[in-house]
């Protein structure tokens, strides 16, 4: 049974379809030729980053090689933030993102969703626990880096969006996009602004400098209380405008955006 996160497609029958082909040892010439993609560079992009895990025996040795925890290990240990240096922690890079598992198959598996619904270029690293921690960043503690790894996939959610829009200090409406006021759809991962689990959230910020423009959006789970929300936030900037007519130096209303 699959798990309530994947929606699977025909799209996904032919992506498992390159998934067999690349795990079994077929060259990715071979791919590209199969799928009738003019360029290898289209298959590169796409599928590229299943290569590097295609081959599971030669991972097992280059884990037994390098110190890494072994598979059966690894399966009898609970998912969770232990310090064991050589635990692998696989490091799916996701654009700008940098997310930890535990699991291999929940980093692919939100690596492979990733690029069928953003494209662009993913790809999954192995390391220690330990080489974790030290990449982690700045100030960080080890327990702060290892609490970051997930033991399931990131949540997704279907997240309506309207705004931002721009006012300036007389009350003037800035347009700066004429469909920023129109309501629009995406999924939204749990690693990214915007993902909530509320029916809607509006915002309003007050932004500092010569120009004290003032700024309305909204988002949420539910389509009719998104819209309801962002007619709120409209409502408050042009409220906040009437009590500022010149150039501000502080921020009002709710929470500013991320």
């Amino acid at each position: 049974m699959l798990p309530l996160w994947k929606f699977p497609t025909i799209h996904d029958l032919r992506h498992s379809h390159v998934a067999a082909l690349l795990s079994d040892r077929h060259s990715l010439t071979y791919v590209q030729r199969r799928l009738g993609h003019e360029s290898i560079t289209t298959t590169s992009d796409t599928y590229g980053h299943l290569l590097e895990t295609a081959h599971t025996a030669a991972l097992v040795t280059i884990d037994r090689v390098m110190g890494f925890t072994s598979p059966g290990r690894a399966a009898s240990q609970e998912n969770g933030p232990e310090r064991d240096g050589g635990r692998a922690v696989h490091v799916a890079h996701i654009g700008a993102q940098r997310i930890g598992f535990w699991d291999l198959d929940d980093a692919e598996g939100t690596a492979e969703r990733w690029v069928r619904e953003r494209g662009g270029s993913v790809h999954v690293e192995k390391m220690t626990s330990d080489g974790w921690v030290g990449t982690f960043g700045d100030g960080a503690s080890a327990d702060d880096a290892l609490n970051s790894v997930r033991s399931q996939t990131p949540r997704r959610a279907w997240v309506w969006e309207a705004g931002p829009a721009v006012y300036a200090p007389d009350g003037s409406e800035v347009v700066t996009n004429p469909s920023a006021a129109k309501l629009r759809g995406s999924w939204r991962w749990d690693f990214e602004n915007l993902y909530t689990e509320e029916l809607s959230h509006p915002a309003v910020e007050r932004c500092i400098g010569p120009q004290a423009q003032t700024v309305a959006r909204a988002w949420g789970r539910d389509e009719d209380s998104v819209r309801e929300a962002f007619a709120e936030a409209r409502a408050d900037a042009l409220r906040i405008c009437s009590r500022n007519p010149g150039a501000g130096t502080a921020q009002e209303g709710s929470q500013p955006v991320s």
